[in-house]
């Protein structure tokens, strides 16, 4: 009667130990996968930014062409987010354009948004200003 349950006694314990191991493996497989997702996350969030940066930056060279009339644009700005918690972070814009006047035209060479370690870039190009 003593064997059996000295027995029963080392089946708990082993079965404690595996579920002990199943669980420390699950954690270890799920701290990598949520490490993967908010890089992910915050690589697209700076993409996003940066596209916006770039955008604002085209929308700038348009304001300069419709509201100052100039014919070459060169346009180098920051944008700062805020967070809700307050925190500010910063993104850039730079760029330049020309503006064939009597025809309306903007060619945008290139605007370049930046943002931690993202950059995207824009361009216009109608058929008016060449390749």
């Amino acid at each position: 009667m003593n064997h059996s349950h000295k027995s029963q006694g080392d089946i708990s314990v082993y079965i404690a130990l595996m579920m002990l191991l199943i669980i420390a493996s699950s954690v270890i497989i799920l701290n990598g996968i949520l490490s993967r997702q908010i890089k992910l996350t915050q690589d697209i969030v700076a993409s996003e930014r940066a596209y916006y940066a770039a955008n604002s930056g085209l929308e700038e060279i348009f304001y300069r062409a419709a509201k100052q009339f100039n014919t070459d644009i060169a346009v180098d700005s920051t944008l700062v987010y805020t967070n809700i918690n307050g925190d500010t972070s910063e993104a850039a814009y730079n760029g330049q354009a020309s503006v064939n006047l009597p025809a309306g035209t903007i060619c945008a060479d290139e605007i370049v948004g930046s943002y931690a370690n993202a950059k995207r870039r824009l361009n216009i190009n109608s058929p008016e200003c060449g390749e």
